[in-house]
């Protein structure tokens, strides 16, 4: 999420510093699920439950551990578990962290703030897992949220623009607004 004013970038809900921590701790925790993956393997095989032929584990495996008198995790895997957890809610404390103080900072400072209503179901269906991923870190849904209250909190306008205003297409010159019908979604 990124806030312009005359065409220059003011506000950038994630900068580039807080994006490569962000990566790393992605990194670490990517390697906290395998090590709980591995744990888990060896786990269940010690016990004797097998995977079905799609590779996945039967359902009831609780089950299955306790006609054999196990739990469903060893200690090792609850320690990993833990750590996991915590570093979920890290990241979700973060990140609020960050909406906050985004939203904040924009209301303060702005007397008039304009929204564009995306179509953001759609655009997760039709676009690459990569830039999905990254739509839903930027919790669109919360920041406008945030921005309908702080708004009124502080006697500030939050516009919306509708969704199918060519916000994209049209010269951001305020002398110009000449819409560009050629362009496409590539070169946009």
């Amino acid at each position: 999420a990124v806030a312009t004013t005359d065409g220059k970038t003011t506000y950038s809900l994630f900068n580039e510093q807080v994006l490569r921590s962000d990566e790393k701790k992605e990194q670490y925790r990517q390697r906290l699920q395998r090590a709980y993956s591995r744990k888990q393997d060896m786990w269940y095989t010690a016990a004797g439950i097998q995977r079905d032929e799609n590779g996945a584990w039967p359902k009831n495996v609780a089950a299955l551990l306790a006609q054999k008198g196990k739990k469903k995790n060893s200690k090792r895997m609850e320690k990993v578990q833990h750590v996991l957890a915590v570093c979920n809610l890290h990241e979700v404390f973060r990140k609020n962290d960050a909406i906050h103080k985004f939203t904040t900072k924009l209301v303060q400072e702005n007397h008039t703030i304009v929204v564009e209503t995306l179509m953001l179901q759609a655009m997760a269906q039709t676009l690459s897992r990569g830039f999905r991923r990254r739509m839903h870190e930027a919790c669109m849904g919360e920041i406008i949220r945030q921005l309908k209250y702080k708004c009124a909190w502080h006697n500030r306008s939050l516009i919306f623009v509708d969704k199918w205003f060519p916000s994209s297409k049209r010269c951001s010159n305020p002398a110009c607004h000449e819409k560009n019908k050629h362009l496409l979604l590539k070169d946009r």
